[in-house]
């Protein structure tokens, strides 16, 4: 199910209420490329509409630009996939910086400290290090510095052992 379709389906405007029910439907088995394959069976199971109906409806909204046909299913049916579908991740999203290792918002400013400590050191290029296992003494140093009250040297132990 993508949400993404499902609030697309409710947003589109001008349809009759049979068009809007098998589009919610259609949306509502949508994988997230948009695309779906339920049978005119199993539509009008879904919208109570008679299967006759619900190709009549089909072809009004593909007429109408909602949906399009872009194959068939091993099984017969016709897959279609929604038109105009925007997914959340194409949104615009706000420019987001690094502050002290962590990832947060532009917004927040270069001062702000998130509520995710990090751990991890920052990379200096003069500084010598002693690699075991691919964990680093400078990151054991300054993780014991950094967070005093956390069992450090156990999950060195943890870690190494």
């Amino acid at each position: 199910m993508s949400l993404d379709a499902t609030i697309w389906a409710w947003k589109q405007r001008g349809l009759t209420p049979a068009e809007k029910t098998v589009l919610l439907s259609l949306a509502d088995r949508a994988g997230e490329d948009h695309t779906a394959w339920p049978s005119a069976k199993r539509l009008a199971k879904d919208t109570e509409l008679s299967d006759r109906h619900v190709r009549r409806v089909l072809k009004q909204l593909r007429s109408k630009r909602k949906i399009r046909p872009v194959g068939e299913h091993f099984s017969g049916v016709i897959i279609y996939q929604l038109i105009g579908v925007s997914g959340r991740e194409e949104e615009i999203q706000p420019p987001r910086q690094y502050v002290r290792g962590v990832m947060t918002p532009r917004h927040e400013g270069p001062d702000s400290v998130s509520a995710k400590p990090s751990i991890e050191p920052p990379i200096e290029s003069n500084t010598p290090r002693y690699s075991f296992k691919g964990i680093t003494q400078k990151c054991f140093e300054q993780a014991r510095q950094r967070f005093s009250g956390y069992d450090i040297h156990g999950l060195e132990a943890e870690w190494l052992g």
